[in-house]
């Protein structure tokens, strides 16, 4: 990719949107921890920082990532590259709390931004590298977006219900985009998209309307 083998001011910055996930998010934000993105940052002298914007929660969705995070700190072994934080708005809404994170939270020297639910796991290890080499190796890109798989189809022997929903999926999803997405300009986002951070301007007006990687019970 292009970056230089050392580049200290490689920030990238992540959001991880959340209400009432305090069952789930343990799961989501131990597959995104689990990423190589911050082996390849530290190993470039870069860095990245995780924000968890819990909005309108009636549980305890921001005690849950905190003691993620906390845990994290102590033992991850790259803990050094990154740092994570909670942010619990009062007000709900996803669009509301993207806005808030783009515009509020995020590093303004942030090289990309990348944003994500809170009920999906990221099954690849790669997958947020990946998206960082596309948009590197690509000048003219400006939004990357994962693909979209239900967690029923990971299982070994699905139902006959689970394969009907399964079928369904994927024929909507033959006349949709499922793969990687460059844009020109950036859309609503996807349940786990990035893009260019300095290209990053205007605020949501409305909360996305499609998913990516795994979403838990759906």
């Amino acid at each position: 990719m292009n970056a230089p083998a050392t580049d200290p001011t490689f920030l990238v910055s992540i959001g991880v949107v959340a209400r009432n996930e305090e069952a789930r998010l343990p799961v989501t934000l131990a597959s995104l921890l689990g990423q190589t993105l911050f082996a390849r940052l530290a190993a470039q002298g870069g860095r990245a920082e995780i924000w968890c914007v819990a909005n309108g929660c009636t549980d305890d969705t921001a005690g849950s990532a905190n003691r993620v995070f906390r845990h994290a700190g102590r033992t991850h072994p790259q803990r050094a590259a990154f740092t994570a934080r909670v942010r619990d708005l009062a007000r709900p809404g996803k669009a509301n709390a993207w806005n808030h994170f783009v515009h509020e939270l995020s590093d303004s020297a942030a090289r990309y931004l990348i944003l994500m639910d809170a009920d999906i796991r990221l099954h690849e290890p790669a997958a947020l590298w990946n998206l960082v080499e596309a948009l590197e190796r690509d000048d003219r890109a400006q939004v990357a977006a994962g693909q979209p798989v239900k967690d029923i189809a990971l299982k070994a022997n699905p139902s006959l219900r689970e394969r009907i929903s399964l079928a369904t999926s994927h024929m909507v999803s033959s006349r949709t985009s499922s793969a990687p997405i460059f844009c020109r300009a950036p859309p609503t986002p996807a349940a786990c998209c990035m893009w260019p951070a300095r290209r990053m301007s205007s605020k949501l007006t409305s909360p996305p309307a499609t998913s990516s990687a795994t979403r838990s019970g759906r």
